[in-house]
């Protein structure tokens, strides 16, 4: 058995040891968490891109009205795609006009394309609001076409509704 001075050193030593060890989990974990990080934004996705062969529709939308009416409430709607291979991001944005009232709102969006089919989900920035709609259609034309149905929440009484929608591609002049 150790006693005295030598004692010290072995629980020093052993104190050392388990302080050293401690640390090097912690930094062998943050290496790891930030390389993780790394790899699936930014590696992953240039791989993705540069493999992808699917149709490109990154840009901007806007809705194509085919039953307007003459009531006193309209909308305008555009989207704003960015596409990452088979990943979508972007912004749904809501011009309304209802009576004399304007209007602007604008919702998150994301999803994915696969085969020429589009999945967007639609999330309000405003946490408090309750607006939230989905997208589910296809490509069509010459990939300037997005035809689909669309299912919403209507803020004005609750209710969900779905309807079909189309949307034509903008050029880079902002025409449709």
């Amino acid at each position: 058995m150790v006693s005295g001075f030598g004692a010290s050193m072995v629980m020093n030593d052993v104190a050392s040891q388990i302080l050293i060890g401690v640390f090097s989990g912690i930094a062998t974990g943050i290496v790891i968490l930030m390389f993780t990080q790394v790899w699936q934004k930014v590696v992953l996705p240039w791989y993705e891109e540069r493999v992808y062969k699917g149709v490109r529709i990154s840009g901007t939308w806007q809705l194509i009205d085919e039953e307007p009416d003459d009531s006193q409430w309209t909308q305008r709607e555009l989207l704003i795609i960015k596409q990452t291979a088979y990943r979508l991001s972007g912004h749904q944005i809501l011009y309304t006009k209802e009576g004399g009232t304007e209007g602007i709102k604008t919702l998150d969006i994301s999803g994915e394309i696969r085969d020429g089919y589009v999945v967007l989900a639609a999330n309000s920035k405003d946490p408090s609001a309750l607006s939230r709609g989905a997208f589910l259609g296809r490509v069509g034309g010459a990939g300037d076409i997005l035809e689909g149905q669309a299912a919403f929440v209507n803020v004005l009484d609750n209710k969900i509704i779905a309807e079909k929608v189309r949307y034509q591609k903008q050029t880079s002049d902002g025409t449709t």
